[in-house]
């Protein structure tokens, strides 16, 4: 594959400020997970990145965003806290 075949789709997600993503593996899909400075936590699937899942943490907002192996848990957090579900 050239560099010409590789194609990059972009998504508004969340306000201004830090975000991340992870990858989510589910039984059936890869699916994207992103966590912003605005307080959301987003999960898209990665064709066409529609929101399946949305929620919102509490103060302080979850900025940084990890997934296990398995799909299974996501854990959220900012430089004091980590939330695990």
């Amino acid at each position: 594959m050239g560099k010409s075949d590789i194609q990059l789709k972009l998504t508004n997600g969340h306000g201004s400020g830090q975000a991340s993503v992870a990858y989510v593996r589910s039984k059936a899909e890869m699916l994207v997970a992103t966590a912003g400075a605005d307080g959301k936590v987003c999960v898209r699937d990665t064709t066409l990145l529609e929101t399946l899942h949305r929620a919102k943490c509490d103060m302080p907002p979850a900025r940084i965003i990890a997934a296990d192996p398995k799909g299974k848990l996501l854990a959220v957090g900012d430089e004091q806290y980590v939330k695990v579900g």
